[in-house]
């Protein structure tokens, strides 16, 4: 029945389904009066066509969603027939009618309100057909908010979102829901958007960013990425009944009065628990984007913008203040009160808003003190969902995820970040000095003898020692501080190895004091085997990469000249060998702080040598090439092809090296790669490197590591490619210029070790010399015993290591290949296998592709040029001219043989180098080396007792017989401990030397002389003088042999005619032509007296034969043989060959031609060896000239009676003229 009547006359309300019940028992009729909200006046029941169709009887043609979206459709083409722009694009004024009529207010809000029937057809439908309408209707746009119509969007629960979503693109930002007097311009999208307040904003950016239809899938889909975090829960459980609660039973009284109009409520901000611990920046949520380890390598767009908005954003919340008013006060301004344990509940918050919304939001209340009172109720509900934490100051997980994107963005795309200056360093440096000074206690004394004052303005309490120091680095490094450090460290390195200006700017800030405190801090408790990923160790890594960076920067440079304990501290970083980023960092340092001359000095007076040159020890020679090539070398021209004006070039190519992982897989190839570091360093300190990373000269630098790595390796420190060089160290190679083993490196690592222990002391590393090479002489870089024995062997017979490196190139690569073919095919080498397989690899490294060449020095012209001055040194300046040849000790005397020989082996190795030897100052000390032998009256084997032991002398196979240092050390034969100037004391010591020096220097002439330019500058009546000296009284048959085979080849020279005629050298050599019995020099018997004197007699022969026929001076030699020999003899000499005048010497003959037999040989050799020795004894008393008397003739017995007529014996002719 229809209630009764109230004191108006109404009855009600009814729903429509109680009106439909009432007409059908005709309790009401159609002319019954009806009303409803909304309605300006009653009006019959006939005359609504809402309830006229109600109460229509019969099937409809159309259901009413049927009918709805039919009505849309035509109310769609009708929108489509009367287009709002022209065939240009223009927008039509004024719009056509069914624009303006659809977008009327009594149209427009029933359109939208469709979307509340949550049919997908009509949704879509209604949503086309709004944006259609609207789009070119600004006014209307404007407004659409008050329609409903984005809530309405967002309590539908359907999939089919892309018409909304295109209707949300084009209306979102255009709505006019703030004040008039709030200017949007400038303002985030969250803000500037109608939905910011009610999706989180990454909806927003796919919306603005990717389009209606990548927002339509977002919203209707499941992500958790760095770009939108958003899921079916988020929707399902707190959008939709958010959306709805909001709504109330708008829905449903809609359904009893299809003509309601929603009456616009402004909703309450909608909160995301599942975003509380995120951050939103431009376009990524933070949180997400620095977990590397979910979304490793995400790809970041807009850099710059990112930048710019993490600058921002840092900066506001460093500024972030608390909010000034209490959630107490919150509470009373929303009507609300706190529940149990003063937690207010959200909807509790939503609901206050809402009540307080409808009365003061200003489309309700236009008046100002409304406006100003729905603020507040803004301000209160924001404080409220801000919670206890917000409603503080800066958030420490805040400031971290801020810091932690910025390393990202920098970490990955530093090309693109380079070319702007960072700006971020004066709130950077303020992080880590708030929690430094926060988490730190009373300022105390850096380490070590001296405050450093610079480092201690940086960090109050920097490197503490002690307990206390121990205690406070704890504190410092633990809890949520140590992360903010971590990050903020990390940052200063990524900001400052990008660009030089960066590191400038960092300077500038006062970034240094402030890092060299750090440092010095975490160094103070760091201990050798620290975890690469503890956090001291982390922080000290990224301190060291700052400074890798500013240390490049000649600015940063001069001030670093006054942190002597940053110095200390970065050089003690290199002993770290389980933290290899921090060695990498240290060393890429020590680079950079080289180009600086005073900083050389400070380094080496910090006692850098003895933790760099242990790293070069650490390398592996069993590296594969693939790995040895893939090392880095920063400070290499063939890393980076850059100029010394291109700086950024530099940054970026020590930005490659620092960008390394922590914690390496391969240590053995982290040690290498330190190594290859601190070949480099070493070579920067000591200035060697060649353009365009070449340093100011350090001798001390040069002086140090020439002792310590032996001259010849501590050279190879130039190279490039430092890798053959580390090679060599790391195994055991004995060559001409290098002799290295394991032996040595055990001395030099105890070295380095104590000099760690007790304090570096350059002048200790200067003068270190190695045991094992206290016997050895090196001359011009190359080692002579080992060059001799070489040369002796033609190969390299007496070290196998080198033997089996033949083949091998001088490139690093080429010697691990060398290593992994050895290894290849029995699977895995064992020790010594793999050992000496590292050492054939490494005298590969250094060898040319043969073994003959492999004896050679890299520079035999400079070889050359050093053998020779070794010998003026000692024959000419010291021996004066080698005529006092007590002067050198026997240990030295011993090495002048040594380089003699050596001499030897080079110029018949390498002829081309004879030039070298064209002045009379380089070939002093080969006539030097006959003098003793030669210039001595009597000579010095006659001084010697019969029989003289120990003599070297090996005339079958022309070995010179030279005993080397070692050799002669280990018989006994040299004494070390004599100084220089001690004399040899045993005369047959002194003699046995000169005969050597007297063979080699022989050897040396016989060979130098093949050069024209030499033999021009060789000849003079001295040195000629000398060799027919040494004819007539030799010291050995080798001596004798070489001095006449120097004559024979001087005979060219009319000076050797004139010496030979005028000073009696003819009759010196008649001596020996003559010679019979025994020979004078020690050891010499009648039974060997033929062997030995045979050559030396043919010789002889030979050398008259060519001094008579010497057109200036050989009547003269002629006619004094004719004095001394049958006329018969002198024409054979004269003619020749030798083995005829031997023969005819040798037999008893009586011809017309020539009469000789036993007794007159034995006359002629008494008669010429008394004249010879007259000669000589009167050449001892400096005086030179000889001439026969006017009237001498050699009388023999048997010619007496006979006339020599023609060259015939006249007699004897007659006797048989035939």
């Amino acid at each position: 029945r229809v209630p009764g009547p109230d004191e108006t006359g109404r009855a009600g309300p009814l729903s429509k389904e109680a009106l439909k019940q009432l007409c059908l028992k005709s309790v009401i009729t159609h002319d019954t009066w009806v009303w409803a909200a909304g309605m300006p006046e009653p009006q019959r029941l006939r005359e609504v066509r809402e309830l006229r169709w109600m109460l229509a009887s019969g099937l409809g043609l159309l259901g009413p969603f049927e009918a709805a979206l039919v009505a849309l459709q035509i109310l769609q083409q009708l929108a489509n027939l009367q287009p709002a722009v022209d065939e240009y694009g223009s927008v039509l004024q004024p719009l056509p009618r069914a624009h303006r009529g659809l977008a009327d207010p009594s149209c427009l809000p029933h359109i939208a309100q469709v979307i509340l029937t949550g049919e997908p057809a009509l949704v879509s439908a209604a949503a086309s057909l709004l944006a259609c309408i609207l789009v070119h209707n600004s006014a209307a746009l404007s407004r659409l908010y008050l329609t409903g119509v984005f809530l309405f969007g967002l309590a539908y629960c359907g999939s089919n979102l892309t018409e909304l979503a295109a209707l949300f693109k084009a209306a979102h930002l255009v709505q006019a829901f703030r004040g008039p007097a709030e200017v949007t311009a400038g303002l985030p999208l969250v803000q500037r958007s109608y939905l910011g307040a009610l999706l989180p904003e990454s909806l927003l950016h796919m919306l603005e960013s990717y389009g209606p239809g990548v927002f339509a899938a977002a919203l209707s889909g499941d992500h958790n990425t760095p770009e939108v975090i958003w899921t079916a829960a988020m929707r399902q459980s707190r959008l939709l009944p958010a959306m709805l609660q909001h709504l109330g039973d708008f829905a449903h009284r809609l359904a009893q009065h299809c003509h309601a109009a929603y009456e616009y409520t402004p909703p309450p901000p909608m909160t995301w628990p599942e975003l509380a611990d995120e951050i939103w920046c431009h376009r990524y949520y933070l949180k997400n984007l620095c977990d590397e380890d979910t979304f490793r390598g995400w790809p970041v767009v807009d850099h710059i913008p990112l930048l710019q908005a993490l600058m921002e954003q840092w900066r506001a919340e460093l500024g972030r203040q608390p909010l000034a008013m209490s959630e107490a006060q919150a509470c009373q301004t929303l009507g609300i009160a706190a529940g149990p344990g003063g937690v207010v509940s959200e909807d509790d918050m939503r609901r206050a808003y809402r009540a307080l919304a409808r009365r003061y939001h200003p489309d309700k209340n236009p008046s100002p003190e409304a406006r100003a009172k729905f603020l507040q109720i803004q301000k209160a509900y924001e404080r409220l969902q801000a919670g206890a934490a917000g409603g503080q100051g800066p958030q420490a997980w805040r400031l971290l995820l801020m810091l932690r994107a910025q390393c990202i963005l920098f970490r990955r795309y530093p090309a693109v970040l380079a070319p702007f200056k960072y700006a971020g360093y004066p709130q950077l440096l303020e992080v880590l000095r708030s929690i430094t000074q926060q988490t730190s206690g009373a300022p105390a004394a850096t380490r070590g003898s001296a405050p450093d004052s610079a480092a201690a303005a940086g960090i109050a309490a920097a490197g503490q020692p002690g307990a206390a120091a121990a205690a406070g680095a704890q504190h410092f490094l633990s809890g949520d501080a140590v992360e903010q450090v971590l990050a903020a460290i990390e940052l200063c390195w990524l900001t400052c190895v990008v660009s030089k200006r960066n590191a400038e700017e960092l300077m500038r800030s006062g970034g240094l004091p402030l890092l060299a405190g750090l440092l010095s801090r975490c160094v103070g408790i760091l201990s050798l085997d620290v975890a690469p990923t503890a956090a001291p160790a982390v922080i000290t890594t990224h301190a060291l990469r700052t400074l890798a960076g500013l240390a490049a920067v000649p600015a940063a440079q001069k001030e670093i000249e006054q942190h002597t304990q940053l110095l200390a501290d970065i050089i003690k970083c290199c002993a770290l060998l389980r933290a290899p980023a921090a060695v990498d960092a240290a060393l890429v340092a020590i680079c950079h702080l080289s180009a600086s001359a005073h900083l050389q000095h400070m380094l080496l007076e910090a006692g850098s040598l003895p933790y760099l040159v242990p790293l070069l020890l650490e390398y592996d020679v069993t590296l594969s090439p693939e790995v040895s090539a893939g090392l880095q070398l920063p400070f290499s021209p063939s890393s980076a092809a850059i100029s010394t004006a291109d700086a950024d070039s530099l940054f970026e190519s020590s930005f490659r090296m620092l960008d390394s992982a922590l914690v390496r897989p391969n240590m053995q190839e982290a040690r290498s790669q330190h190594a290859l570091l601190a070949a480099q360093a070493l070579g920067r300190l000591a200035g060697v490197l060649q353009e365009p990373y070449q340093t100011p000269a350090n001798p001390a630098a040069t002086s140090a590591l020439s002792a310590v790595l032996t001259q010849s390796l501590a050279a190879r420190l130039s190279e490039p490619d430092p890798r053959p060089l580390l090679i060599c160290l790391n195994s055991s190679l004995e060559t001409a210029q290098v002799i290295w083993n394991s032996s040595m490196r055990e001395e030099l690592s105890k070295a380095l070790a104590a000099q760690r222990s007790h304090g570096s002391d350059l002048a200790a590393l200067q003068s270190f010399t190695y045991s094992s090479l206290a016997g050895e002489l090196q001359v011009g870089g190359v080692f002579v015993r080992v060059f001799n024995q070489r040369g002796r062997s033609g190969a390299s017979a007496s070290n196998a290591t080198v033997t089996a490196a033949t083949a091998a190139t001088g490139a690093a690569t080429a010697a691990g290949a060398a290593v992994a073919a050895a290894s290849a095919p029995g699977g895995p080498l064992s020790g010594g296998a793999r050992a000496s397989a590292a050492t054939a690899a490494a005298a590969g490294a250094i060898a040319s592709p043969s073994a003959a060449a492999a004896v050679q020095p890299q520079d035999p012209a400079g070889f050359c040029k050093a053998l020779v001055r070794y010998l003026y040194e000692r024959l000419v300046e010291r021996c004066y001219r080698g005529s006092e040849l007590h002067m050198l000790s026997r240990s030295e005397a011993v090495n002048v043989l040594e380089v003699l020989q050596a001499l030897n082996n080079l110029l018949e190795a390498e002829p081309r180098l004879l030039g070298l030897l064209s002045s009379k100052s380089a070939l002093s000390p080969m006539v030097a080396c006959i003098a003793p032998a030669a210039s001595s009256y009597p000579p010095l084997y006659e001084r010697t007792a019969n029989g003289a032991a120990g003599r070297r002398t090996d005339a079958a196979s022309g070995h010179s017989g030279v005993m080397s240092a070692a050799q002669a050390s280990s018989q006994g034969e040299v004494d070390d401990s004599s100084s220089k100037a001690e004399p040899a004391a045993d005369a047959a010591q002194l003699a046995d030397t000169a005969e050597q020096l007297a063979n080699l220097g022989l050897q040396l002439l016989a060979r130098a002389i093949a050069n024209a330019a030499v033999q021009e500058a060789l000849v003079d009546e001295s040195l000629l003088r000398q060799l027919y000296w040494l004819a007539v009284q030799p010291p050995s048959s080798r001596v004798l042999v070489g001095a006449l085979g120097l004559l024979r080849r001087l005979t060219g020279s009319p000076l050797a005619a004139l010496v030979a005629g005028y000073q009696g050298g003819a009759v010196l050599l008649l001596s020996v032509l003559l010679h019979s019995g025994s020979w004078a020099w020690p050891g010499a018997d009648a039974a060997t007296a033929a062997a030995e004197g045979a050559p030396a007699r043919a010789s002889a022969a030979d050398v008259l034969s060519q001094l008579i026929a010497q057109p200036t001076h050989g009547p003269r030699v002629k006619m004094i043989l004719g004095k001394l020999l049958p006329p018969g003899l002198v024409a054979a000499v004269a003619e020749g060959p030798p083995e005829a005048v031997l023969s005819a010497l040798g037999q008893n003959m009586e011809n017309p031609e020539c009469m000789w037999d036993a007794r007159m040989a034995a006359q002629a050799s008494a008669e010429v060896s008394q004249l010879a020795a007259a000669i000589r004894k009167q050449h001892a008393g400096r005086s030179y000239d000889w001439s026969p008397a006017a009237n001498y003739q050699l009388e023999y017995d048997n010619l007496r009676g006979e006339i020599y007529v023609g060259g015939v014996y006249v007699r004897l002719f007659l006797k048989n003229p035939k």
